[in-house]
C-alpha cells in the first residue's frame, strides 16, 4: 500500500495596477492570502507581486520580504 505525502502551498499572485500603490496592493493581498492559508490550515504562504508598470525601484537581487500577518508567515516576492 502506498501512502501519499503531500504539502499544501499557498501562492497568491497580484499585479500593481495604475490606480494603486505597492503598499495598497500588498495590504490587500496579505489579507486575502491569510484567508486562504486559514482555509487550508497552513501557517506559511507566498505572495507574488508583479510590477508590470515598473513603478517600483526594486533591485534585481533584492531579498524577499517576510511578514507575519495574523499568525501566518508570508514570503513576499517582488517581480517585474
Amino acid at each position: 500500500m502506498i501512502k501519499w505525502k503531500y504539502q499544501t502551498i499557498i501562492l497568491e499572485i497580484k499585479v500593481i495596477s495604475l490606480d494603486h500603490s505597492y503598499q495598497y496592493t500588498k495590504n490587500q493581498a496579505l489579507e486575502q492570502t491569510v484567508e486562504y492559508a486559514n482555509l487550508c490550515g497552513v501557517k506559511e504562504a507566498h505572495l507574488l507581486i508583479f510590477d508590470k508598470n515598473k513603478s517600483q525601484k526594486w533591485e534585481i537581487d533584492e531579498p524577499n520580504e517576510i511578514e507575519e500577518y495574523d499568525g501566518v508567515k508570508i514570503e513576499i516576492w517582488k517581480l517585474r
